[in-house]
């Protein structure tokens, strides 16, 4: 019979890679995982530039406010949820996240569109 050999959890951070959650209204949020360093880049298109990553037209982000584990973002223009999610899904995968099942977020991305 084989030996049964117990694998390590090694924790997201030490591997170098940062785990990311969207939260969109009361859905329960998209999980995304990039290398260490994603969510920084994000978040300076976002606060720097006033750009998504992919979406370059001008007035496209209302507002940015910077949280302590993260930001919320406000799009200009009434958006659907499911608007909401492409765009966050083609922004992040223009920056090196790409979506993952599970795992621990270390940052949150609160996304919302004017009323």
């Amino acid at each position: 019979m084989k030996k049964k050999t117990e694998k390590k959890k090694v924790s997201e951070e030490k591997t170098g890679l940062e785990v990311i959650s969207v939260k969109i209204g009361s859905r329960v949020p998209a999980t995304y995982k990039g290398l260490g360093g994603t969510f920084a880049c994000f978040t300076d298109s976002c606060l720097r530039k006033q750009t998504l990553p992919g979406f370059h037209e001008k007035g496209f982000i209302a507002e940015v406010e910077l949280k302590d584990t993260g930001i919320v973002l406000c799009l200009s223009g009434k958006h659907s949820a499911t608007k909401l999610r492409e765009v966050m899904d083609i922004a992040l995968l223009n920056t090196g996240a790409y979506p993952e099942k599970g795992g621990k977020a270390k940052y949150l991305i609160e996304v919302k569109s004017e009323k």
